[in-house]
């Protein structure tokens, strides 16, 4: 466990012994930090465009309650009301265009993005906060959906919210911890209020709760942050209740019109439901690329973890976090009345993109610090078990797509095992540059498909591509979907 001290006004940081000018070496991560930041807002900008499905739905069900002339129907489209409501208080007071409607995911997306970078520092170190921001930064998913008006990154947000206040009460002695601990809660109610799934979340809690009481560590806190979370729902009971006389009205809707399993024709039994439930999510992780390589190293980060057993509560709560989320999705189902999956969707996968790149920040500073405190050897065996690992499962279930990149990314990892394994034969006398390289390798591979995304699409799409000069001086031209639904509602929205 490190230690911060200030030693003549430089902060130095101490691990086992030994120390690291982190006042120094840290300025490398910060000009990195500041150069990512505007390429990153870039890249959002190049991407800012209606998706054509959902999210024009979202956009006309905010415009009626905006004009007055909203009406409880029968669908999660209408139901989000953390969603649709505060877009619709935006489009009251700035009125109805295409910018307006993508100021909400946006700022979930700063608070995203302050979230990590200040929970990095606050149970780790500086470095882990930076890291976290930068891959968060350039992950595709979140590239592509900050700016567009879908529940899932705003979901997210609130659960991050939650679960971000939560560990800082359980962590430390805070003055006004029945406050926090109910707004901790009155996160989860709201982001339940934007999308369902995010109730997943409430098992991540019963599974710390009940391993907290086990070891006899319960506070009389979470009294209230329960109460946070069902002020919320307890209020759209209520609402549907007075409204259509019926108290479940939201939990019918999503049964009759939009359980996902259902509305997609898809149902899982026997060898599909087998293939669903071992395959099929960890596929979409690991090959995806709107995912680039992040899930890849932490598969390798928790298996690290697990071989070094270290005695911190901060790193094993991020650890349960991911876990319970990724098998939350994997095998609760959609539906009380039959056993449903979810479809295996990248956007679902924002329920842990807050705990992975936090993990993955960890994971790279723990190789920077034993390569700057010239002990790397002593770790490179775990570190090639946690390469090996996610590459033997990649091998197994045959999750590689044989593409280019895939064959580079696969040789490279095998390239970086062999590196590992001669690292106790090779002099440390350069250990500052390379630890940096080495860590800029894996950021380099988990950023690349950003960039590489990004000049494809302005390339193939130079009618749908915005760039900052066209963003600033006009409303850049757009290509105009073909299907008549969508199309009707964007004449319907335009007026």
């Amino acid at each position: 466990m490190e230690k911060i001290n200030l030693e003549g006004g430089k902060a130095i940081t101490q691990h086992h012994g030994n120390t690291i000018d982190t006042a120094k070496n840290n300025k490398y991560f910060w000009c990195f930090l500041l150069l990512a930041i505007p390429l990153a807002f870039y890249m959002r900008f190049v991407f800012f465009s209606v998706f054509g499905s959902d999210d024009l739905a979202y956009a006309k069900n905010a415009l009626d309650i905006a004009n007055g002339n909203f009406k409880t129907q029968a669908h999660p489209f209408y139901n989000r009301i953390g969603l649709i409501l505060p877009v619709a208080i935006l489009y009251k007071l700035f009125g109805f265009n295409e910018y307006i409607s993508i100021v909400y995911p946006f700022l979930c997306f700063l608070i995203n993005l302050l979230l990590v970078f200040i929970s990095g520092i606050l149970f780790f170190n500086i470095r882990v906060g930076i890291l976290a921001a930068i891959l968060l930064l350039f992950l595709p998913l979140d590239v592509i959906f900050s700016t567009l008006l879908m529940p899932d990154l705003p979901a997210s947000t609130f659960i991050s919210i939650c679960s971000i206040i939560f560990l800082y009460c359980e962590m430390r002695s805070v003055k006004w911890e029945s406050i926090l601990y109910f707004i901790s809660g009155l996160s989860l109610g709201w982001a339940y209020l934007i999308k369902e799934y995010s109730l997943f979340f409430g098992i991540f809690l019963f599974v710390y709760v009940f391993i907290s009481i086990f070891k006899k560590r319960a506070k009389f806190g979470w009294i209230y942050l329960g109460i946070g979370i069902l002020l919320p729902i307890m209020m759209e009971l209520a609402y549907y209740f007075f409204k259509t006389g019926n108290i479940f009205y939201r939990i019918n809707a999503i049964e009759t019109t939009h359980n996902v399993s259902v509305w997609s024709g898809m149902h899982y039994h026997d060898y599909t439901l087998l293939k669903r439930m071992v395959f099929d999510l960890l596929s979409v992780l690991l090959t995806n690329r709107l995912f680039s390589f992040n899930f890849f190293f932490i598969f390798s980060c928790i298996t690290l973890v697990i071989l070094e057993k270290r005695n911190q509560k901060e790193l094993w709560y991020f650890v349960l976090w991911f876990g319970v989320m990724f098998l939350s999705l994997n095998f609760c189902p959609t539906s009380i009345k039959s056993y449903n999956l979810l479809q295996p969707m990248d956007r679902y996968m924002y329920l842990f993109i807050c705990p992975s790149v936090i993990l993955l920040g960890y994971y790279l500073n723990r190789l920077y610090e034993e390569i700057q405190l010239k002990r790397l050897y002593i770790l490179s065996r775990k570190l090639i078990i946690s390469l090996a690992v996610p590459l033997i499962v990649m091998i197994i279930f045959n999750i590689v797509k044989y593409s280019l990149s895939d064959i580079v990314f696969i040789s490279t990892i095998i390239l970086i095992i062999g590196i590992l394994y001669l690292l106790p034969f090779v002099s440390y006398r350069y250990e500052k540059w390379m630890s940096l390289g080495i860590v800029g390798l894996f950021v380099f591979f988990n950023i690349t498909p950003s960039v590489y995304m990004t000049i494809r699409h302005l390339i193939k799409n130079p009618c749908n591509g915005r760039n900052i000069s066209a963003f600033i001086k006009r409303l850049p031209p757009k290509l105009i979907y073909a299907d008549n639904r969508t199309k009707s509602i964007l004449e319907y929205l335009d007026g």
